[in-house]
Parts: C-alpha cells; sequence; structure tokens
C-alpha cells in the first residue's frame, strides 16, 4: 500500500519512468540497484521532495564516486560536463556547496583538467551568472586560462562581445594576471580593438577594463617611495633573504616601510613560507632600532590575498606590541588614494621629516587624525 501511495503521489509525466520505478524499488528494497547518469538528478530531486535522507546520500555518493574516477588523460569533456551540472544543479536547487566543493578540488587537483573543461565549458551558449562565477572559482589564481577564452571566443565570434565575455571581463581581477603575462595582455588589447561597431555599452566596459588594470602599477613591483635606491623586491627569491634585506637596510627606517617591503613581495604569491620565529624576530627588530607601532587604520586597509593574509594574520595575533591604539590616516603604498584624500577629507594633516614636526596643515571643521 505504501508503494501504491506513493507511485499515486508522484505525477509520472513530471519524471522518467525508469527515475519513477528506481526510487519506488529503492523505498521498497532500501538501496538504489538502478540508479544511473541519465536519471540520477531526478531520482535526487525526489528523494529530497519526498524526504528520504538516506536515498539523497546515496544519489550523493553515486556523483561523488565519479568525481573521484576521473584520472588524466583518460577522461572525456562530457564526463566533466556531467559532474559539472550535477553538482551545479545541487547547489542551485538546494544550496548544498558540498559537491560543487569537490568537484572544484578534483579539477584543480587533476594535472590539465581545469584547462581542458573551461576552454570548452565557456563557448556553451546561454551560460548564466551562477555558472561563470562556478567557472571562475574553478580558475582559481590561474585567470589567465579565462582570459585566453576570452580571446578565443572573440576570435570565434568575429570579434563581437557576447555575455559571457562581458560577464567575464566584467568580473576577473586581471592586473595580477596582466603582470604575470604581459604578452597575454597584448593580445586582449589587440582582440578587444578589433571589435567592429563597437556599442556604448562595449566602450564602457573596455574603458573600465583599462582604467582598473591601470589603477597601480602592479609591473613593478617595487616598494614606491620608501627607498633612495631602486631595490627591486622580486629579486629575492627567499623570504628569509628578503627579511634580512629589510632588517639590515638603513633606508629602512620605520615599521611601516619594513612591513610594506613584506607585503609587497607577498602580494600575489601562493602559500608563501613564512619562518615560525618571524614575529620573535620582528619584535626585537622593532626594539633595538626604537621604531613605532603601525596605525590602526593602516593596518587594517592593508591588501589581502592569498599571499599577504599570512602575513597579516600574525600582525593581527600580535597587535598588542605592533599596532598602536590611536586611529591615523597612514595609507600603504597600494592604497587607492589621490589628492582628494588629502585636501578636501575633513583631518588634520601632520607633515613629518627626518623624524621631526616641521608644520601642521590647518584642521579642517571636524574630523581629526594625521598623515604620517
Amino acid at each position: 500500500s505504501l508503494l501504491i501511495c506513493l507511485f499515486q503521489s508522484i505525477d509520472v509525466h513530471d519524471f522518467e519512468r525508469d527515475a519513477v520505478q528506481c526510487f519506488i524499488e529503492g523505498c521498497y528494497e532500501g538501496k538504489l540497484k538502478k540508479l544511473n547518469n541519465s536519471i540520477l538528478r531526478e531520482v535526487t530531486k525526489m528523494s529530497r521532495v519526498f524526504k528520504v535522507p538516506w536515498m539523497e546520500n546515496n544519489c550523493a555518493e553515486y556523483l561523488d564516486t565519479l568525481v573521484n574516477s576521473l584520472t588524466f588523460p583518460e577522461f572525456r569533456y562530457e564526463e566533466l560536463l556531467f559532474v559539472f551540472e550535477e553538482a551545479f544543479y545541487v547547489l542551485s536547487k538546494f544550496e548544498n556547496t558540498n559537491l560543487m566543493d569537490k568537484v572544484i578540488v578534483k579539477f584543480n587537483g587533476t594535472p590539465g583538467c581545469k584547462r581542458f573543461f573551461l576552454e570548452r565549458f565557456v563557448r556553451l551558449p546561454s551560460l548564466n551568472e551562477k555558472q561563470l562565477d562556478m567557472a571562475m572559482r574553478i580558475a582559481g589564481k590561474d585567470t589567465e586560462i579565462l582570459v585566453s577564452c576570452i580571446i578565443s571566443l572573440l576570435e570565434a565570434n568575429n570579434n563581437t562581445l557576447g555575455n559571457t565575455c562581458r560577464y567575464l571581463l566584467q568580473n576577473l581581477k586581471l592586473a595580477s594576471c596582466f603582470r604575470r603575462k604581459p604578452d597575454l595582455q597584448h593580445r586582449l588589447i589587440q582582440s578587444l580593438d578589433s571589435i567592429a561597431n563597437p556599442t556604448a555599452e562595449d566602450f564602457r566596459l573596455v574603458l573600465s577594463l583599462f582604467s582598473s588594470t591601470n589603477k597601480k602599477d602592479e609591473g613593478l613591483v617595487r616598494v614606491p617611495n620608501l627607498f633612495n635606491s631602486s631595490v627591486t623586491i622580486n629579486n629575492f627569491v627567499k623570504f628569509d633573504d628578503l627579511l634580512e634585506f629589510l632588517s639590515t637596510s638603513k633606508n629602512v627606517s620605520n615599521l611601516y616601510m619594513f612591513i610594506e617591503g613584506l607585503l609587497c613581495w607577498l602580494f600575489d604569491r601562493k602559500e608563501p613560507k613564512i619562518s615560525s620565529d618571524f614575529i620573535t624576530h620582528v619584535l626585537s627588530l622593532k626594539e633595538k632600532r626604537k621604531w613605532n607601532s603601525m596605525s590602526k587604520d593602516y593596518v587594517e586597509n592593508l591588501p589581502r590575498d592569498e599571499g599577504t593574509v599570512p602575513l597579516l594574520r600574525l600582525i593581527g595575533q600580535n597587535s598588542s606590541t605592533l599596532v598602536a591604539t590611536e586611529r591615523h590616516l597612514c595609507l600603504s603604498s597600494s592604497h587607492e588614494y589621490n589628492l582628494e584624500d588629502f585636501l578636501f577629507q575633513e583631518r588634520d594633516i601632520e607633515f613629518v621629516i627626518d623624524g621631526r614636526n616641521t608644520a601642521t596643515a590647518k584642521t579642517l571643521q571636524q574630523r581629526k587624525g594625521h598623515v604620517v
């Protein structure tokens, strides 16, 4: 009678017959014997709708097994697309991220997999924004894969900006990519320059794109305005070598300059190795060279990415000895600022040269602080 009630309650027109049969037999026998790729999504949906947790878990385990079975170079694009689409379905319908997270980890952990998949996936028509967001998650730091895809799409579509290209260009972090791959930037510029009859929207997108990528000159990767000599931070291969240089250089005269040098080197580096005695060294150096603590405002606005977070976390854990309680406006070299920050904001400005106060600007109305 239970099976009859279940069968009568399911509108067979909404599901394939094989999926309904698999579901009902599973309810009767307590296991899914006939589950396969063609009915996986529908059985997953029925197990969710009719609240059969063990069956929903079995469907997830089935997909998990498919993901784990992907090996290079045996996998086919159709297999990759299937596990992606099924995981995306679970994510979008049930807000469950577990399967998609596993797919992304697998694609990134299998050599050649994510490039192979993304180069074909972005060519699909009518991709929505959430699907493209997942594509960007799969690419991760390897943004150049998607930039190459954009160039290929432009060439395939007679240099016409489609929705996929437009969305990726609006949302990818291109500055660090172009720093690593300047030739790729040149190729993208050539492709965009070849757009026939660009619309006003095309023009605004391209203008915004190059405005954002040229906002900061990341190509030099130097400590700007801090050293009299032009020391290129990226000349140092090891973190400890850079640490030694910054610790002994006469040009590094305060804790701000010291931290700036480390951050410029760490920015956009994957899994930087910071020695375990780093903080002990910094605290000893600060005391030895009689450096003041850093402004809280300054620390809170330092650039965060995969490379800088470990250092910023250490600073936060030792804020009582490295960060002052007073709040001053002290802008980092990577901070986006202009004259308006200094001249038209409500703050006191104190000019400091060689450690001695030489002049104090007029107080601008209400807000008080210092630019050091």
